[in-house]
C-alpha cells in the first residue's frame, strides 16, 4: 500500500491531476461518441428558441430566460453550426465544473484514486445532457459552482463570495424554476453560518443584502410574468403538468361543469391521449406570450417537427382568440380536481411505482443525504451541510411533484453530492496521513 500510495502521488502530483481528470473524461467522451447520436431535440427544444428581451419586456410564458437568452446569443453566429456551437459550449462548461469538482474533492479528501473515479461518473453522466439542446447541462455546471464558491468561502471568507454565491442563486432560479431548492438551501446554510459565528457583521450583513437583491430579481420577474401573462410565476409548465396529471387520471370527468371541462371534453372524444387534452386546455385557457407554431417557423430547419409541434398548429387555427378563458377558471378546475380521489390515486401509483423502478429508487441518495445532513452539523462541516441540503431538496421536488419517470433529470443538478458523502466516509475510514478535513 505504501509504493502505490507513492506511486499516485508521483504521477498526481500537482497539476498533472487535473490533467489527468481532464484526459479522462475527453477520452471517455470520445468512446461514447461513437455509440451516442450527436445530439438531440425534443418538443421542449423548441419553446427555448423564443426571442426572449427583458428590456422589452417579451419573455416567454413557458421558459425562464437565461437558457433563452444562451440560445439567443449562439444563433447570432448563424444556424448553420448552431447544434455544434450549442453542444461545444455546454461540454466546455461541463469539463470545466468537473475539474471544480475534482479541486473542491482533492483538496477536501485528500485520495486521488476516489476522486478520479467520482469525477469519471460525473463525466458519464453529464455526456448525455451535454449532447442534449436542453438546460440540463448547464443545471449541473451552476449547481458546482455554487458549491465551489461556498465552499471557498468556508476556507476563506469574504464578501465577495458571499455576493457571489447569493446572485448565482437568482440566476440558477431563472435558468430553471426547480432551482428555488437553493433558496431555501442558502437560508439555511447561511443561517448555520451565522448560528455557529463563523460570520462577523460585515459579512453578515453582506448575506442580507446580496440575498435580497437576489430574492427581489426573481420576484421583478415573477411580476413581469404577471403583467405580460396573467400569471405570479415564472413558469406555466406547472399548470401544464397538472394538466395532463388530472387528464392522465380521469379526475377531471367528476368536476362540475366550467368552461374548462368542455374545452377538454370536447378534446378527448376526439382523441384519448392525454397530452392532446392537455394541450387543448392550455391553449385554450394559459394565456400565452408565444405560439409553438410561431416558435417552429423561427427555429432552424434542424429541428424536427415533432406531434406536440403538429398538435399546436391545429390548436392555433381550433381557437381563435376570442375563445380564451380566465387564468382563474383553470386555477379553480385544478383545484377541484386535485381533491379528487381518482387523482389522489393516480399520484400515489405513480409515487410507489418511481420508487419500485430501477431509476427511481431514491432511498440510497436518500440516505446518504440525511446521514450527510447529520454528520455535517455535529462536525460543523458548512460545505457537507449545504451539498445535502441541496440534495435532500431536490428529492423532496421529486417526491411532492410525484414526477419520478423524470427523476434523474431533476437530481441531475446534485449528483456531485452523495459523491461528497461517500468520500467523506472513504476518507474517515482510510485517513490520509497530513491532510485535513
Amino acid at each position: 500500500m505504501p509504493v502505490i500510495r507513492k506511486t499516485m502521488e508521483a504521477l498526481f502530483k500537482g497539476r498533472r491531476f487535473y490533467i489527468a481528470v481532464a484526459a479522462c473524461c475527453l477520452l471517455e467522451w470520445v468512446a461514447l461518441s461513437r455509440v451516442a447520436p450527436n445530439c438531440y431535440f425534443d418538443s421542449d427544444t423548441v419553446s427555448y428558441f423564443y426571442p426572449v428581451n427583458l428590456f422589452a419586456g417579451r419573455i416567454s410564458s413557458v421558459r425562464p430566460p437565461v437558457y433563452c437568452l444562451f440560445l439567443n446569443a449562439m444563433r447570432s453566429f448563424g444556424d448553420l453550426w448552431l447544434p455544434k456551437l450549442v453542444v461545444a459550449t455546454q461540454f466546455a462548461f461541463l469539463l470545466g465544473s468537473i475539474l471544480l469538482a475534482a479541486r473542491m474533492l482533492r483538496d477536501r479528501f485528500g485520495h486521488e484514486i476516489p476522486v478520479l473515479v467520482a469525477c469519471g461518473y460525473l463525466a458519464l453522466q453529464g455526456y448525455f445532457w451535454a449532447k442534449a439542446i436542453n438546460p440540463e447541462c448547464f443545471t449541473f455546471c451552476v449547481t458546482v459552482l455554487a458549491l465551489f464558491l461556498y465552499w471557498r468561502h468556508s476556507l476563506a471568507p469574504s464578501k465577495g463570495l458571499v455576493w457571489a454565491v447569493n446572485l448565482l442563486m437568482a440566476f440558477a432560479i431563472l435558468l430553471k424554476p426547480a432551482f428555488l431548492v437553493m433558496a431555501i438551501a442558502l437560508f439555511l446554510a447561511w443561517s448555520f453560518r451565522i448560528v455557529s459565528g463563523a460570520e462577523d457583521r460585515r459579512r453578515i450583513t453582506a448575506v442580507v443584502l446580496s440575498y435580497g437583491l437576489s430574492a427581489g430579481i426573481v420576484l421583478v420577474y415573477c411580476s413581469l410574468m404577471q403583467a405580460r401573462c396573467g400569471m405570479f410565476g415564472l413558469s406555466t409548465v406547472p399548470m401544464q403538468n397538472d394538466l395532463l396529471d388530472i387528464v392522465s387520471s380521469s379526475a377531471w370527468e367528476t368536476c362540475k361543469d366550467s368552461p374548462v371541462k368542455e374545452v377538454l371534453a370536447d378534446e378527448m372524444r376526439k382523441s384519448r391521449d392525454p397530452y392532446a387534452g392537455a394541450f387543448a386546455v392550455q391553449w385554450a385557457v394559459i394565456p400565452k406570450t408565444e405560439d409553438t407554431a410561431d416558435l417552429y417557423a423561427i427555429c432552424p430547419e434542424f429541428l424536427f417537427e415533432s406531434a406536440n409541434v403538429r398538435y399546436c398548429q391545429n390548436l392555433r387555427r381550433q381557437y381563435a382568440k376570442g375563445r380564451l378563458y380566465p387564468l382563474d377558471a383553470l386555477r379553480s378546475f385544478i383545484g377541484e380536481a386535485k381533491h379528487q380521489p381518482a387523482y389522489r390515486k393516480y399520484e400515489l401509483q405513480k409515487l410507489f411505482l418511481g420508487i419500485g423502478a430501477p431509476k427511481g429508487v431514491l432511498l440510497v441518495p436518500f440516505w446518504l443525504g440525511f446521514t450527510g445532513l447529520a454528520v455535517s452539523l455535529w462536525r460543523r462541516d458548512h460545505l457537507l451541510f449545504f451539498a445535502n441540503l441541496l440534495l435532500l431538496g431536490f428529492i423532496a421536488s421529486v417526491v411532492l411533484k410525484s414526477d419520478m419517470e423524470q427523476n434523474d433529470r431533476l437530481l441531475y443538478p446534485v449528483y456531485l453530492v452523495p459523491w461528497m458523502d461517500l468520500l467523506h466516509y472513504f476518507k474517515t475510514a482510510f485517513p490520509k496521513k497530513g491532510t485535513g478535513a
